[in-house]
């Protein structure tokens, strides 16, 4: 157990809701990337980054491009579409700029396209490893019991997330 002694420590050990655990827990490794980085980047920017890899993929590639094909036919509000997609693109731009990403916005097969860059690679794999330390500082004294639990949970929160994304024709 930790020695840390603060007033939160209290109301912390009080909560009994999940959600309220899992905040604190997603902000304190959060917190702990962002200050050990070697390059500066808003923590929207490292989740966004993350997604570029999982999205750069071949298979996430390839459901992108069948997706948008569906409903590019039957795209109904052309306005609303383009401003949704700029909003996006001002994100990406954003990880262009300092070098993490390629964005490509002739793509044929989609409205843009992005790729990792090796540097973009490097700071993942520093992500990566940076979220590894706080995992051995924060879960230390834990057993594969709550990792388990951890599992089974985050099963029945990726099925909330896969339906609503698959109702809502999730493409980006």
């Amino acid at each position: 157990m930790s020695n840390y002694n603060h007033k939160h420590v209290q109301i912390i050990k009080s909560r009994n809701k999940y959600h309220y655990l899992i905040s604190i827990l997603e902000d304190s490794m959060t917190t702990y990337t962002v200050d050990n980085l070697s390059i500066h980047l808003h923590p929207s920017q490292i989740k966004l980054l993350k997604r570029v890899r999982k999205y750069s993929k071949k298979h996430h590639h390839n459901l992108r491009v069948e997706k948008y094909s569906k409903i590019s036919a039957d795209i109904s509000d052309d306005k609303h579409f383009n401003i949704h997609k700029k909003k996006y693109l001002e994100r990406y731009k954003k990880l262009e700029k300092l070098g993490l990403i390629d964005v490509d916005t002739d793509s044929e097969e989609l409205p843009f396209e992005y790729t990792l860059t090796s540097n973009g690679i490097s700071i993942l794999e520093e992500i990566d490893k940076l979220e590894g330390e706080w995992e051995k500082i924060v879960f230390k004294e834990m057993n594969n019991e709550l990792l388990d639990n951890l599992k089974d949970a985050s099963i029945n929160a990726q099925e909330i997330t896969y339906n609503s994304r698959k109702a809502k024709k999730y493409i980006f």
